[in-house]
Formats: structure tokens, C-alpha cells, sequence
């Protein structure tokens, strides 16, 4: 005999279903970060609690301790939320009604403002505005990217310096100098070029004349170029040393004819060795004959 489903079970099975199909559709991460804020709004407002339940002998002297224990709570869970502890602009809305509209209502907003300032300071006292924060590779190995040690010397390193210490910025290369790869390279030891006197200098074939100082200045300042030597002439060429000259098919000789016009005027040179228009022209209507005759026939 099956049993009925009664009115009290249907919306139990009925939720059960929304959050299988919900987790079947959309997934947990969906909902990750809103159970997250749930949790730390619990877990924050439970924590103020705790704080008002062991402070609140200490403030038994104010006016209206039940509102100052509201704002004390709240600076405390602003403060573990990650608030700077710096009271709001307005109240809570409970606090805009008719109902304080009065001096006794302005006084309970002024205990409000006064709770959340003690409170935010006890939260601070307790440590908890860095609980929000999360742990960063700065606040352990500062602006470095690795921990700081100390070097000690051991004979089976190659260096007992630092890497930062074994080559400061600035400091000299290491290795021989300029001067010291000169006297060693064998590069730099070719023999220096041999100094020549003077009076060793080849004469001028045709010395310039003599300019006078003055000459030579306005020249340079008009743009006229230097005068120089005449060019050294050079010396006879002896043709038995010559290459022979290069072997190849001899150069055609074409001659030319002239043609005279009826007036007695030469015509246009016409070599010989090449077809005139008119031949040119039969050759081609010939060749195109002959293909059409092999085409067809």
C-alpha cells in the first residue's frame, strides 16, 4: 500500500529538488563567494557579540547602554569586515523614525555614534582588522623576490660572497687591461709603421706658387678648394707584359649600300645581311601557309 505524501513533506522534497537541478545546471562556483560573505557576516557578527558580552561592564555609566551596545557591535563587525573604523555618515534606519524625532532620540544617536567608536577601537586592540587581509610574498621577503640570508664562507663554493656582492654595479671589468692584451696579442706586435724625415719626402713636379696668407684665407672663405700639386705623370707601359687578348668568333662585316631617291638624296643605310620590311612580311605569310598545309594535308 503506498503511502500518501502529506502537506507538511511536499515542500521539503520539493527544495530538495530546486537544489539538485541547481547543482546539476549551474554548478557550486556559482554560489562559492555568496557563502562566503554569509559566513564571514556570521562569523564577524558573532565575534562582536562576544566582545560586547566581556566590555560591556566597563560603559554601565552611559545614558542609554542598549543603543551604545548596538553601535559598539556594529564598529566591531565593520572593523572585522575590513572597515578603516570610522563611523558612518547617518544612523541606522531605526533611527530616522518619528520616534526620535526628540531630544531623548538625538541622544540615543549620539550613544549609537559613541558605541561604534569604541567598539571599532576594541576590534583594533583585538587584532582584528588584519584578519581580512591576506598574507603577500612583500610582508615576507620584502621588496625582494627571495629571503634575505647570510653568506658564510665554504670552501666548496667558488666564491664566499653574495652574487651581489662578488660583482657591485660600477666596479672595473675583470681581466687584463687594454694596455696588457696590446703587449700580448699578437695582433699588437706587428712592427710600428717606420717614421720618415722631411727632407725623405718625394719631391713636388710642379710646386704650387706662393700664396700669401691673406690670399689663401679669402679663397677658404668663398668656398675655393685648396691648390694642390699637378698629378705625378705615370710611367711608360711595356705591351709585351700584356694578357693576350681573348679568343672568340670573329665579328661579322655587314655592308652597307646606299640608295638614292629620285631627287639625287641618299636613303636610309640599309645593311645588307638583314630583310626589308616587305621580305620580312613575305617570310611570315610563307611559314603561316606551310603550317596550315601540314595542319590539314
Amino acid at each position: 500500500m503506498s503511502r500518501k505524501m502529506t502537506p507538511l513533506t511536499r515542500p521539503t522534497y520539493q527544495w530538495i529538488g530546486v537544489a539538485l537541478l541547481a547543482g546539476l545546471v549551474s554548478g557550486c562556483a556559482h554560489f562559492y563567494d555568496p557563502v562566503d560573505e554569509a559566513l564571514l557576516s556570521l562569523q564577524s557578527c558573532m565575534s562582536a557579540k562576544m566582545a560586547w558580552h566581556r566590555n560591556r561592564q566597563e560603559y554601565l555609566d552611559v545614558c542609554y547602554p542598549h543603543h551604545f551596545g548596538k553601535g559598539f557591535r556594529a564598529g566591531y563587525q565593520s572593523v572585522c569586515l575590513g572597515g578603516a573604523g570610522c563611523p558612518p555618515t547617518l544612523p541606522p534606519r531605526e533611527y530616522w523614525s518619528v520616534c526620535h524625532q526628540s531630544e531623548a532620540g538625538r541622544t540615543q544617536s549620539v550613544e549609537w555614534f559613541n558605541g561604534f567608536s569604541e567598539g571599532a577601537l576594541v576590534a583594533q586592540m583585538d587584532g582584528r582588522d588584519r584578519h581580512h587581509e591576506i598574507v603577500t610574498s612583500q610582508e615576507i621577503n620584502g621588496q625582494g623576490c627571495r629571503l634575505e640570508t647570510e653568506y658564510h664562507f665554504n670552501a666548496e663554493q667558488s666564491t664566499p660572497y653574495s652574487p651581489e656582492e662578488a660583482a657591485p654595479l660600477g666596479s672595473p671589468p675583470i681581466g687584463p687591461s687594454y694596455d696588457d692584451w696590446r703587449e700580448r696579442s699578437p695582433a699588437f706586435g706587428l712592427p710600428p709603421v717606420p717614421e720618415v724625415a722631411p727632407h725623405d719626402y718625394p719631391p713636388i713636379v710642379n710646386p704650387p706658387k706662393a700664396i700669401e696668407e691673406d690670399e689663401t684665407e679669402w679663397q677658404f672663405q668663398n668656398g675655393d678648394e685648396q691648390p694642390t700639386s699637378a698629378p705625378v705623370p705615370l710611367p711608360p707601359l711595356d705591351e709585351s707584359k700584356l694578357p693576350p687578348p681573348p679568343k672568340g668568333p670573329p665579328i661579322p662585316n655587314i655592308d652597307f649600300h646606299v640608295d638614292a631617291e629620285p631627287d639625287g638624296r641618299p636613303k636610309g643605310l640599309v645593311p645588307t645581311g638583314f630583310l626589308s620590311p616587305e621580305q620580312e612580311a613575305g617570310e611570315q605569310l610563307g611559314s603561316r601557309i606551310n603550317a596550315l598545309w601540314r595542319k590539314f594535308f
